[in-house]
């Protein structure tokens, strides 16, 4: 059982345990935000076309008590049967989520595909980049 939060938090069933998971090195629209919504639906979509089966690497705890890692699915193509993608950089890639640079060194495979991910969806104007003026969600926040 996997049930998302936003585009960034799921919790995910580890055995008898339920575990809340934050999304390392991003940062997704709050629901509240434009494509605070998209972002959430896309985040489900790309789990449930894994048949809800999530890999999750990183054991650092945020302030909230989450649980911070990269979240991996299975992505197999025949050449390479045991491929998986990082969902983190997928929401990036998508124009989903931005890239939170302040905390992506702690990501344990480093920031390089969220950086890449980033620059790929600014140049495509995709999701958060199409917005006219774009904030990002720490910026939003910061306003409140």
């Amino acid at each position: 059982m996997i049930n998302v939060h936003d585009g960034d938090t799921l919790t995910v069933q580890q055995g008898w345990q339920k575990v809340k998971v934050r999304l390392c090195g991003i940062d997704a629209p709050e629901l509240a935000q434009s494509l605070g919504v998209e972002s959430r639906n896309q985040l489900r979509q790309f789990i449930a076309s894994a048949g809800n089966q999530v890999i999750l690497y990183g054991n650092d705890i945020d302030r909230y008590g989450r649980r911070v890692a990269e979240v991996f699915v299975p992505d197999p193509t025949p050449q390479q049967p045991e491929q998986e993608k990082v969902l983190n950089d997928e929401m990036v890639r998508v124009g989903m989520a931005y890239h939170y640079a302040k905390y992506s060194d702690r990501c344990p495979n480093g920031r390089s595909g969220l950086v890449k991910a980033e620059a790929e969806a600014q140049s495509k104007r995709l999701g958060v980049w199409s917005v006219a003026n774009a904030v990002k969600p720490w910026d939003y926040r910061k306003r409140q």
